[in-house]
């Protein structure tokens, strides 16, 4: 006799996997304003949205990741030219 979840699996095409909670789990997460179990729940609500949430969010570290070394960069050209200033200014003294 096949098993009956063999049977189910084959009649749905795919087994769809169920979390379930019982009523303290339920109420704990309702008592929570953004606690952990709140956010991971969240998490596997909104999977896509939050891919491309982290997409974007990679994205936009890359850019402040550019802009920054952007900064570093004219620090150093504004140092040189402060330092060239004052050689200059030796010279006329």
């Amino acid at each position: 006799m096949p098993d009956p979840l063999q049977r189910l699996t084959w009649i749905a095409g795919t087994f769809l996997p169920i979390d379930a909670y019982s009523s303290l789990d339920i109420e704990g997460i309702a008592d929570e304003s953004l606690g952990s179990k709140r956010r991971l729940l969240l998490d596997d609500l909104c999977a896509s949205e939050m891919q491309q949430i982290l997409l974007k969010l990679s994205d936009q570290k890359r850019l402040l990741e550019a802009n920054a070394e952007g900064i570093k960069a004219t620090e150093s050209k504004i140092h040189e030219l402060t330092e060239q200033m004052e050689e200059l200014g030796d010279v006329k003294g």
